[in-house]
């Protein structure tokens, strides 16, 4: 849980650090278009047929039962796999550069450059997908220190590079250079890691029909998995360029920047849950399997809660604060309505998600990621051009009715546990103490002006909250006993 929020928290702490100097250095359309460096990689990320999942999956499942030799056939098929897909995407990107220009719609001045940041994008495409091969295994293997740490030091360091490089002027094009070398030092730092630690292990060239086939159905819906996401998640940004502007693009990519910020800061704190359900779900222990889904799903919602709670309050005084009072009016109906869809989200699937592919429930899963992404794309589709930002946002929350259908019969279904049980041991009391904090916070926003006093009332917030939870005892002496256990734990690190 530690290195997993590190590995989002400081990265995010970044890029927060980093946004205000970037959009005045490069400008909202600059901007935007380092923007849509993250569209085109989400788009091609359909190429690795969601490979990750069996990857986690299988090495959980193989590491628990010490079957050393499936584990090494796996490692070796699907690293061939990832090293095709990068090659592919790559090309993919550099084939398509000239047509990109005209579907962003690219101001001239800009498509010198585009062209260039383009290509190097293709590039990091590669080293993305071998950084993400990289991750999963580690994950698969327990290793959050070096799944998480590798991603975390690295990405600091290039993010930081590309800063410096946009504060000297040299333009968009280095920061992006300074991202992909990013992902090939993770790639290289996750090969020799492993390497230490499967000291046995050796690369062997083709594949194995019987990996293959055993992953294959996994792969089959990971594609459709992947399809789905390509063509509705990055939607509203591609739309939002076409229909109202580039720099319209850079405006919402900070409420986007935001939420989606909270939402991978909580997945990656709870990520340890998939391998380990993996793990209970293969052994046979469903009695623990339903507790940790229990348990585990109202850490998610306590944490939720307060962050979610902080933004739909004060949300828009702190890109006051953060950025300035003319981008925050701009920003702030769209931040309120992708913190609504979010929260929904991340209280609804976080945990549900990674237990429903462990128990081999892939087929729901992606018959539920294939109707979300479609109703998010209508909702795209119908209101974008009328409502521009708000529009977009709105077409989040329609997917968010699609979380919560999609909760109520996993639960009955899969996991046999009452609906009535998660709200009352889950649900309640969590969102009620983040209700009452937000609106002790709300009532005292407008004193929100600068960073001190940002500081100050987030204190006082987080203050209350943390009363308000022991008061009601969702804080009780097991959550304790946790942060002792950790705090000794990093006393015997020191």
């Amino acid at each position: 849980m530690i290195s997993g929020g590190a590995g989002f928290i400081l990265p995010m702490a970044i890029n927060f650090l980093a946004t205000p100097l970037l959009l005045e250095k490069l400008g909202k359309e600059a901007y935007g278009l380092q923007s849509l460096v993250n569209v085109i990689l989400g788009y091609l990320m359909v190429a690795d047929m969601g490979l990750d999942i069996p990857i986690t999956k299988f090495l959980a499942e193989f590491n628990v039962k010490k079957d050393f030799t499936n584990r090494d056939s796996l490692l070796s098929n699907t690293f061939q796999l990832y090293i095709l897909i990068g090659i592919l995407g790559m090309v993919i990107i550099l084939i398509l550069e000239p047509y990109l220009h005209s579907l962003f719609h690219i101001p001239d001045f800009l498509k010198s450059e585009a062209k260039i940041v383009f290509w190097i994008t293709g590039v990091g495409f590669l080293g993305n997908i071998l950084s993400m091969w990289g991750k999963a295994v580690f994950i698969g293997m327990h290793r959050y220190d070096i799944a998480n740490g590798v991603y975390t030091i690295l990405s600091l360091i290039s993010t930081v590079a590309g800063i410096v490089m946009v504060y000297q002027g040299m333009g968009l094009t280095y920061f992006v250079l300074a991202r992909v070398t990013g992902f090939f030092l993770s790639s290289f730092a996750y090969m020799i890691f492993l390497k230490i630690m499967f000291v046995n292990y050796r690369l062997s060239a083709g594949f194995e029909k019987q990996m293959i086939n055993r992953i294959r159905p996994l792969i089959g819906y990971g594609f459709i998995l992947r399809l789905s996401g390509m063509v509705f998640s990055r939607l509203d940004q591609s739309l939002l360029s076409a229909w109202v502007g580039i720099a319209a693009v850079g405006i919402y990519s900070i409420p986007y920047l935001i939420t989606m910020a909270i939402s991978g800061l909580i997945y990656g704190i709870m990520n340890f849950t998939f391998p380990k359900a993996s793990e209970l779900y293969s052994t046979n222990r469903k009695d623990e399997l339903n507790t940790l889904f229990i348990r585990s799903t109202k850490l998610t919602t306590v944490i939720a809660s307060f962050f979610f709670s902080f933004l739909l309050a004060a949300g828009d005084r702190f890109v006051y604060v953060w950025i300035d009072p003319v981008f925050a009016s701009q920003a702030q109906m769209p931040l309120l309505i992708l913190s609504v869809a979010y929260y929904i989200s991340v209280i609804s699937v976080a945990i549900l998600n990674n237990f429903l592919v462990a128990m081999n429930s892939m087929r729901f899963f992606t018959l539920y990621s294939i109707l979300k992404s479609s109703a998010m794309g209508i909702g795209f589709l119908t209101m974008i051009k009328p409502l521009g930002l708000a529009g977009a946002a709105l077409g989040v929350l329609v997917g968010s009715i699609c979380d919560i259908i999609y909760l109520f019969v996993s639960l009955k279904n899969h996991l046999m546990i009452k609906f009535e049980t998660i709200v009352m041991q889950c649900y309640l009391q969590p969102i009620l103490i983040g209700a009452l904090s937000g609106i002790a916070l709300y009532s005292q926003k407008m004193l929100i002006s600068d960073w001190g006093s940002l500081i100050l009332c987030g204190l006082g917030y987080s203050a209350l909250f943390l009363l308000l939870g022991i008061s009601l005892k969702v804080f009780g002496a097991r959550e304790k006993q946790m942060v002792i256990k950790i705090l000794g734990e990093l006393k015997l690190l020191k």
